[in-house]
């Protein structure tokens, strides 16, 4: 009878299971673990070994988190074999029994899937929210590359917090015009959000930052219908990239080769993908001097 996984079991719990113990960075000099009734208030600024079982997710800067795709398989792959690389971050709750973290979520999604037990957290506790969202961001955005949509969510509740655009951008090193157009996004509605979300592979920052309209910034339909639009034309050109050439058309294209080695007496490379699409000519020179004579003779 198939189980369900440990990934969806943990998220129904709110609570991480499983890492095998890690290596502490050399910078913070790891504490034995405390029993499972110890005061986790004690260890705050410290690095300790803890008992999954005091871990829970709670509610961080990165809404989404792919666990099908490749790299996460490898991160689960790597933890399973060689342990957690790198600390995870946690605040201590009041009650001091357990810990959300704040930073390395995606690991601890990953250390669930690996089955292991035990990881080392740096425990901390923030006075107020800012500096918790920063701390967030700082994880995601140095090592585990934040989306665009969820960055600019993260970037509105440090506005919430009182923070100011040119606080934020000295503090990320990001230009205030970078920070405002993330604010941008941030004001877009959730079925917009969620679109980039699904396809981050369509919407780098960038794209957003040079194809979206201040009109399409303001209107909700103008926007998602943007959207729709530059995910379908994604798509359709994957679709035609995978393709494959036909027999016939390497045939054809090889033939060209040969012609127009013959007709210029140069090297030169030819691609089609059907007969529908226009046919790329490139042609090599060893040096500059061939070049140079090619193109005498053509005068």
């Amino acid at each position: 009878m198939a189980t369900k996984s440990k990934i969806a079991e943990a998220a129904e719990q709110q609570i991480g299971a499983g890492f095998a113990p890690e290596r502490p960075s050399q910078k913070s000099a790891p504490t034995p673990a405390p029993s499972t009734s110890t005061d986790l208030r004690a260890y705050i600024g410290k690095t300790i070994s803890i008992s999954v079982d005091r871990l829970f997710i709670k509610d961080n800067v990165r809404k989404t988190i792919k666990t099908d795709d490749a790299d996460f398989k490898a991160l689960v792959e790597s933890i399973r074999e060689d342990g957690m690389a790198q600390n995870l971050t946690g605040e201590v709750v009041e009650d001091g029994q357990r810990a959300a973290i704040v930073s390395g979520q995606r690991r601890l999604l990953a250390g669930i899937e690996a089955g292991v037990l035990k990881c080392y957290v740096r425990l901390v506790a923030f006075d107020n929210n800012g500096k918790r969202i920063v701390q967030g961001l700082v994880e995601n955005l140095l090592r585990e590359d934040l989306n665009a949509v969820d960055t600019a969510d993260a970037f509105a509740s440090l506005i919430e917090e009182a923070w100011t655009v040119e606080a934020i951008a000295a503090r990320f090193n990001r230009t205030e015009q970078t920070i405002k157009k993330y604010l941008q996004i941030a004001g877009w509605p959730d079925t917009a959000k969620n679109i980039v979300r699904e396809n981050i592979d369509v919407f780098p920052v960038v794209l957003l930052f040079n194809q979206i309209s201040k009109a399409e910034h303001e209107d909700p339909e103008l926007l998602m219908a943007k959207l729709r639009n530059l995910l379908k034309r994604a798509r359709e050109t994957e679709s035609v990239a995978k393709q494959p050439k036909s027999p016939e058309i390497d045939s054809l294209n090889q033939q060209r080769v040969e012609i127009l080695k013959q007709l210029l007496g140069v090297k030169a490379a030819v691609s089609q993908k059907n007969k529908a699409k226009p046919i790329r000519v490139t042609l090599s020179f060893k040096d500059e001097a061939a070049f140079e004579d090619f193109t005498r003779k053509l005068r």
